[in-house]
């Protein structure tokens, strides 16, 4: 686990290091490809037999267990599928991508999708548009912008707005692209048409005196801007005019992508492998290729990648030859890509190209190696909020949201960079969340996150509020609660096993925990904010607590062990020996519906018994959590899934 970093105000995020490589199997990419583009974006249903089958086991050692049968007493008497997938993978045609920097990088494709990767995983943004979009460039984490078929966005740190221009409305927009000091941000579409951003940030049309379709543009040094397109065209900006030019043997090609090295060198590639290079006058390079180029990184002025339709790849190498080579990875080496964005030199270089159905490639160590756009992060609980929506939580500071239990989980874009996040709760305005290092992020009712480490909390595990004051559990027996004042109090519990999960009911609370395989822990705090242990009912280690009414409540953990709180008194009510229960919420008929191991629930109403239901779907369940208008679980790797409506 990385150390937990210096956190910021803003909501804007901090960035760390790490590679992202898996794979898939895709068909070929058209370049005129836009998608259906009538609908917003929407979680796909996995159908991927190696996607769900290797999520068989959990990641931590904690949770290795023995016999992971269902128990002979399980039944399934559902409908229909017990989960539904609804998967953080992306298979939508990804056009575009750009990044300041590995840990922060933009995806972009049909049907309004936007990615956004921390170097961990990849997690969607809410884009509020299901127009397909083709470009996007920034300046750094807090600015990039994004533009597709009639409609221009910007990232400002905070959320993506649309600030599209009346030019720009009906047209297709291809590219944008921003100067390093951000003083500079054109974009460029159909007919000729550019607009650059003024210092209002109000965007304007610029008269290029051309109808060409524009593919690519580039600001390469101050006060020189290059775009290229159809029909061989290129576009210049120089000396405060625009001028059109044919590029060299490129009549009848279409340019679709440039670049600038680090020197100024500009580079241009295009249909039948077109390359050209640009020191002052423009020279076209012969390649023995037919294949389309789509995209295009110069690292220096003599290294260089192109790469295009069925896995083109063609290399400037430093003796000055233009080279084709073949792709390293396996599943994608014969795939389409039709962005490419790179940073880095020598053995720092790293880039990535994108392609159809959530294809990719990443440049790691000197290799092209398969990439896909997913979300990887382990999911470890999801919470109703109030308002209706959902919010789930996970690894890599992964805080996703939805406007109900039917709709798309879109990131949060909370700053919890390197940091796992293992409980979240609130009223869906202002929001907690806890995770390692003692982490504690706020999110308040105007969408603007605070960070803070509670010192000596270890691993926070839990958070709840009550009465409007948020209350943490974690390793140790910690207990905080924050103050009017803001401030955080630790509370006596009595004891030091760790504590992983607090509920609400009324003016008390409940927190469960223990060690592995141990005895189970369960403590109330009163209204008078004492702490007491309670008597676990014979319980193992226990996992999730939900409360309810004046004093109801249901644990689940170890063993499969699910207790129930009635009359003052915790019964146990299902075990089963080997087996995990991670989750547990309770459902609007009054039944308590417990996720876990091998994707498998239990389900009874206190005071009666509970079945065991086998889902079939081979994952680790680690939250469940309902409302009115369904139940969703979550888990491994970004597993989400919706529960059935019939249950036993």
């Amino acid at each position: 686990m990385t150390p937990f970093p210096t956190l910021r105000r803003q909501g804007r995020p901090i960035v760390w290091l790490a590679t992202v490589a898996a794979c898939a199997l895709l068909s070929a990419c058209s370049d005129t490809s836009s998608g259906d583009d009538t609908t917003t974006p929407t979680d796909t249903v996995v159908t991927d037999i190696a996607d769900t089958t290797q999520d068989t086991l959990p990641d931590t050692t904690e949770d290795v267990a023995g016999d992971t049968t269902v128990p002979e007493d399980a039944v399934d008497t559902a409908t229909g599928p017990v989960l539904t997938p609804r998967s953080l993978k992306f298979d939508q045609d990804l056009f575009a991508v750009w990044g300041s920097s590995p840990q922060d990088a933009w995806l972009v494709g049909a049907k309004g999708l936007i990615l956004h990767g921390n170097g961990q995983t990849f997690v969607p943004r809410a884009s509020g548009t299901s127009a397909t979009l083709r470009g996007v460039w920034g300046t750094d984490v807090d600015h990039a912008w994004f533009v597709g078929e009639g409609v221009l966005l910007e990232w400002n740190g905070l959320a993506i707005q649309n600030v599209t221009p009346d030019a720009a409305k009906g047209v297709v927009l291809r590219a944008v692209h921003a100067s390093a000091d951000g003083n500079t941000v054109v974009a460029a579409g159909d007919a000729g048409l550019i607009l650059r951003r003024q210092p209002d940030g109000k965007w304007t049309k610029e008269e290029t005196n051309s109808n060409a379709d524009l593919y690519a543009i580039r600001v390469t040094s101050p006060g020189q801007i290059w775009a290229v397109g159809a029909e061989g065209k290129a576009v210049r900006f120089s000396g405060g005019t625009w001028s059109e030019t044919l590029m060299p043997d490129a009549a009848g090609h279409v340019l679709r992508a440039l670049d600038v090295s680090p020197a100024g060198r500009v580079f241009a590639a295009g249909d039948d492998a077109y390359l050209a290079t640009f020191d002052g006058t423009w020279k076209s390079v012969l390649v023995n290729d037919q294949r389309k180029l789509y995209g295009i990184w110069a690292l220096s002025n003599s290294d260089a990648w192109a790469i295009g339709e069925q896995g083109a790849l063609v290399h400037l190498s430093p003796s000055g030859k233009w080279e084709v080579q073949a792709i390293d990875g396996v599943n994608m080496a014969t795939l389409s890509f039709a962005g490419l964005w790179g940073v880095g030199t020598g053995s720092s270089a790293h880039a990535l190209a994108v392609g159809q159905k959530g294809a990719g490639v990443v440049f790691v160590d000197g290799k092209w190696l398969d990439h896909r756009a997913e979300t990887v992060a382990d999911l470890r609980n999801i919470t109703a909020m109030a308002d209706g929506s959902l919010v789930a939580c996970g690894q890599y500071g992964s805080l996703l949201r939805a406007v109900d239990a039917q709709s798309s989980f879109f990131d949060l874009a909370a700053p919890a960079t390197g940091v796992d996040l293992n409980d979240v709760a609130g009223d869906g305005i202002e929001l907690w969340a806890v995770g390692t290092g003692g982490a504690v992020l706020h999110r308040d009712g105007k969408g603007v996150f605070q960070s803070e480490v509670l010192p000596g909390a270890g691993e926070l595990r839990g958070i709840a509020v009550l009465s409007g004051k948020p209350i943490a559990v974690g390793d140790n027996g910690f207990a905080a609660v924050r103050g009017t004042d803001g401030k955080w109090k630790t509370e006596a519990t009595g004891t030091q096993v760790p504590l992983r999960s607090v509920a609400v009911a009324g003016t008390v609370a409940f927190a469960v925990g223990g060690l592995e395989n141990t005895p189970g822990v369960v403590l109330r705090r009163g209204a008078d904010g004492v702490w007491t242990q309670e008597d676990a009912a014979g319980a193992l280690a226990l996992r999730r607590v939900v409360a309810w009414g004046t004093g109801g409540a249901a644990a689940v953990g170890d063993g499969g062990a699910v207790i129930v709180r009635i009359d003052d008194a915790w019964t146990l009510v299902s075990e089963s020996p080997g087996d995990f229960l991670h989750g547990v919420t309770r459902l609007a008929n009054g039944k308590v519906l417990a996720a876990g191991w091998a994707g498998k629930l239990v389900i009874g109403q206190p005071g009666s018994s509970f079945q065991w239901v086998s889902s079939g779907v081979p994952t680790v369940l680690y939250g469940v959590t309902a409302t009115d208008k369904g139940v969703v679980a979550v888990g491994m790797k970004g597993g989400v899934f919706q529960v059935a409506e019939k249950l036993p």
